[in-house]
């Protein structure tokens, strides 16, 4: 991937190609992907923290590695909701 391009690499190790979608509430995978969506659709600041120095997901086995997000995410986590 070009370096200019942001990027984030999520694995969860040994979980198979359908993930834990199955699982209630989607599992650990329900869970990031809920993250992920909180960030990138509603701004959530707490929720790009995840995947940009991650403590949450990270604790739940999540390996998790990003890369030029520095002047993105100042843009995306500065969102604020329209009342």
């Amino acid at each position: 991937m070009p370096a200019k391009i942001p990027t984030v690499k999520s694995v969860l190790p040994n979980v198979g190609h359908m993930a834990t979608y199955g699982d209630k509430h989607g599992g650990s995978f329900g869970k990031a992907a809920s993250i992920f969506f909180k960030w990138q659709l509603k701004g959530d600041r707490a929720a790009a923290q995840e995947f940009l120095q991650p403590t949450t997901l990270k604790a739940d086995g999540w390996e998790i590695v990003s890369k030029g997000w520095d002047s993105v995410a100042r843009t995306l986590v500065n969102v604020t909701k329209e009342t």
